[in-house]
């Protein structure tokens, strides 16, 4: 267990993804599960490793952690490395629907709105974080993307409406 340290020390360090990938690997494959490998995948994701090598194991990881209170940390690391939506679909929007009113979720809902085929639940929690954090720079930003790529969206109407009224009233002010 204590090698996760190992492996997350070394990439963060930026030594050569090269000389530990294969027992990395490997590793993984071993704790695929364990709610403590969070640490490894994020750390592989953002050392620039590849993305198909540790496809299997994080999705088994999702699948026995989804109800992880930090999982957005590791479904934006995966999502900002251009990883699959599919992979995290899932556990990112469930998270989202779970954590809207919370500031931090400011940065999952960046990657979110970079995928083609987003929920419309999904859209609609991320403008109720827009709302709920008006004057948070991010929420200007969100709405703008939102407005750019699901404005024609009559399900999210009243909502876009909310989030623009929320966002841009102080401004204009």
């Amino acid at each position: 267990m204590e090698t996760r340290f190992v492996y997350k020390a070394w990439l963060d360090a930026g030594g050569a993804i090269e000389t530990i990938e294969p027992q990395l690997i490997e590793w993984l494959f071993s704790n695929s599960t364990i709610l403590e490998a969070d640490f490894v995948y994020k750390a592989w994701l953002e050392a620039g490793g590849d993305l198909h090598l540790i496809r299997e194991p994080l999705i088994k990881w999702f699948t026995y952690n989804k109800e992880y209170s930090k999982i957005d940390f590791l479904c934006h690391s995966w999502l900002k490395s251009g990883g699959d939506f599919l992979v995290v679909q899932e556990a990112a929007t469930n998270w989202l629907n779970d954590n809207y009113q919370n500031e931090e979720a400011m940065f999952l809902t960046q990657s979110l709105l970079n995928q083609k085929d987003l929920p419309i639940e999904t859209i609609i929690y991320i403008l109720k974080w827009c709302q709920r954090f008006s004057t948070n720079s991010d929420g200007l930003s969100r709405l703008i993307s939102i407005l750019s790529r699901h404005f024609h969206k009559e399900d999210i109407s009243l909502d876009i409406c909310l989030a623009a009224e929320a966002i841009l009233i102080p401004l204009l002010q």
